[in-house]
């Protein structure tokens, strides 16, 4: 009823993904790490394909604490969440179901020398790949808008919205 005190409960679905269908769509939220250093971006490869390390937002989960769970998980490492440099709502298909993700991207920063040689991504490995900011238009990047957005960066936030 209005005007009726509530309590802040412990959520019952903390530690699921944020992700749901909807409308045809499937939805959901994402964090990734940006790790800049020595003009390079670290990615990881997979099927011919370069992306950032990162993923879902977990339910009850702020989306800079799931970055560090995120680069912990798939890297190994600790790091530093810096700044949110870019959010993004994009529009896209996978296997023929139409997608709605809101993105978090954050700067991040690890010791160097700590990066693996591969990451962890739901149990596979794949290389980790450092692609020079000032060419990363020769690499199929996802998401593409880092191609063109992250080396011209200004240091303020960024919000984009993209259809693939």
């Amino acid at each position: 009823a209005f005007g009726e005190t509530v309590h802040n409960t412990q959520l019952d679905n903390k530690g699921m993904d944020f992700r749901t269908a909807a409308a045809g769509y499937q939805y959901g939220v994402r964090a990734s790490a940006l790790i800049i250093h020595a003009g390079k971006l670290l990615t990881y490869s997979h099927d011919g394909k370069y992306f950032v390390p990162g993923g879902a937002v977990q339910v009850g989960e702020h989306s800079a604490d799931a970055v560090r769970r995120e680069v912990r998980e798939e890297l190994g490492i600790d790091c530093t969440v810096r700044k949110l440099a870019f959010v993004g709502e994009h529009l896209f298909t996978v296997h023929g179901i139409p997608n709605h993700r809101i993105e978090f991207h954050y700067l991040v920063e690890v010791e160097p020398e700590t990066v693996p040689i591969t990451t962890c991504e739901e149990e596979h490995r794949y290389p980790c790949v450092w692609l020079p900011l000032d060419s990363l238009a020769d690499y199929p990047l996802k998401p593409k808008f880092l191609v063109h957005k992250l080396p011209q960066w200004n240091g303020k936030l960024k919000h984009l919205a993209t259809y693939e």
